[in-house]
C-alpha cells in the first residue's frame, strides 16, 4: 500500500516536470522583434499559434526563402555572436505572435520552401547556435505575412 501511495504522489511531479521542462531549459526561445510586436517559436501546444510547414516542392510553397552565404546578400540576418545581458526585446506580450513548425499539419497557415535556389521571396543568412535555418525562415516568413505584415525591411 505504501508503494501505491508513493507512486501516486510521484506521478503528478513527473507530469509537471515534463510540461515545465521546455520552459525551464529553454527560456530564450528563438524570436524576432518588430517594433512593439514579437514573433516567437511556440513553447508548447497550449499557446495559440500560427502554423507553418516546409515543403521540398517550390510550386507548393506560399513563401520561398533562400539561404545565402553572407550577410551582405541577405534581407534578414540571424547572428548571435554577441551576448546581451539585459536583452528583453523579445519578451512575451499581448502583441506576441507564436509560431509552430510542423511538417505533419494538414492545414498550415503558411507553407515555406527553404533552399539555396535564387529568385526567392526572402534571402536569409543564419550563423547561430540558437536558431536553425528552418526556425529563422519560419519567423521571418510569419512576420512578413498575415495581419502583422511589416512594410520596412529588417
Amino acid at each position: 500500500m505504501l508503494r501505491l501511495k508513493l507512486v501516486a504522489s510521484v506521478i503528478p511531479l513527473i507530469v509537471v516536470g515534463i510540461l515545465a521542462r521546455d520552459r525551464l531549459l529553454h527560456d530564450a526561445r528563438p524570436c524576432i522583434a518588430l517594433g512593439d510586436t514579437t514573433v516567437q517559436l511556440a513553447a508548447g501546444p497550449w499557446q495559440e499559434r500560427f502554423r507553418v510547414s516546409f515543403t521540398d516542392n517550390r510550386a507548393d510553397a506560399m513563401v520561398r526563402v533562400q539561404l545565402v552565404d553572407g550577410p551582405e546578400l541577405a534581407d534578414f540576418t540571424v547572428a548571435d555572436d554577441v551576448e546581451t545581458a539585459n536583452d528583453d526585446s523579445c519578451r512575451v506580450s499581448a502583441n506576441t505572435r507564436f509560431v509552430a513548425i510542423s511538417d505533419r499539419d494538414p492545414a498550415p497557415n503558411l507553407t515555406i520552401h527553404l533552399s539555396t535556389e535564387p529568385n526567392a521571396d526572402y534571402r536569409v543568412f543564419v550563423s547561430s547556435r540558437r536558431f536553425t535555418a528552418w526556425e529563422a525562415a519560419a519567423l521571418i516568413a510569419t512576420a512578413r505575412s498575415g495581419p502583422h505584415r511589416i512594410a520596412a525591411a529588417l
